[in-house]
């Protein structure tokens, strides 16, 4: 199942912006973990026992910092798919790593609430992210009256399988979107499970709709080729990983500007809640929408 490794002094264990899911249970020794810079930038200390790189099983971005040995080290490394397999056999073995990711979720959760109260902006990008108001598509303002309507379609072959060849109606949020993966997998849970193949261009955890007083966003969730939003790439290495829908037709890129799967998101509300909205790109995006349907897979080499 694991193996284990030994690194001396000076040696990098993980290299900022590579593509790898090992998670590393370093078991002597201590290590650092830094952004490259410049100018480099320490962010943590790390001492044995202890646990880093588990962010793998989650995402599969590039990594988001480099861990250095501070000095001799052992380590017991297990790649996402060693542990599912663990998981299934043994899932006490996995006890400590469970542990980590929920004191990790209690800090992120007292971090963002702090920063909730440095002004009305990130207050939104906070509430957007932990999936406030989402669970229904009433808004909860007292002049939010309109129903908001979403659905989804395919615009390539590929998006419309994926769908059953049908429009969805999307009446719960967070809507997730993702790769299909085995049902006992705890590491990835989405309601559009899209049966990818090797190479694959989709992520576990791709991205995800949500809606916040009656306005739609994207939000990638770690995807490592990212997520096109009417021509605005999100995640997949970028600074950026939210994006609002625009009012009408939304052509969503599931792996990038190249994507195979490519979707038509469509946001509709009463008329008299609409008036006053900024609905800049809304006609590019139907017209994209539209292009895209007029073309047909071809246009893709499918």
């Amino acid at each position: 199942m694991t193996r284990s490794a030994t690194y001396t002094k000076g040696d990098v264990i993980i290299l900022e912006g590579s593509h790898t899911s090992e998670v590393y249970a370093l078991t002597r020794g201590s290590v650092e973990v830094y952004r490259q810079g410049p100018p480099e930038r320490r962010l943590a200390v790390l001492c044995s026992p202890n646990i880093f790189g588990e962010m793998a099983l989650i995402t599969e971005q590039p990594r988001s910092a480099s861990v250095r040995a501070l000095e001799d080290i052992e380590v017991s490394i297990l790649d996402c798919d060693e542990a599912l397999d663990i998981w299934r056999t043994t899932p006490d073995a996995l006890f400590a790593i469970t542990c980590l990711l929920c004191e990790r979720i209690r800090a992120f959760n007292s971090l963002v609430t702090e920063l909730a109260h440095h002004g009305s902006k990130i207050e939104e990008a906070v509430r957007a992210y932990l999936g406030a108001d989402t669970d229904t598509l009433h808004a909860s303002g007292p002049s939010a009256t309109a129903k908001l309507q979403v659905t989804i379609e395919g615009l390539t072959r590929q998006a419309s399988e994926s769908l059953g060849g049908r429009r969805v109606s999307i009446d719960r949020f967070p809507y997730r979107i993702g790769r299909q993966t085995s049902a006992e997998n705890p590491f990835s849970q989405n309601e559009l499970a899209i049966a990818d193949r090797e190479p694959f261009t989709v992520s576990r955890n791709h991205c995800v709709i949500v809606c916040l007083e009656n306005r739609c966003f994207v939000i990638d969730r770690g995807s490592r080729l990212g997520t096109e939003v009417n021509r605005t790439m999100i995640g997949g290495g970028t600074h950026t990983a939210r994006v609002e829908l625009s009012d009408g037709d939304n052509v969503v890129g599931i792996g990038g500007p190249h994507a195979q799967y490519r979707f038509c998101v469509r946001v509709t509300r009463d008329s008299a809640f609409g008036e006053g909205r900024d609905n800049t790109g809304a006609a590019a995006a139907e017209s994209s929408a539209r292009a895209f349907r007029g073309r047909g897979s071809r246009s893709f080499g499918l």
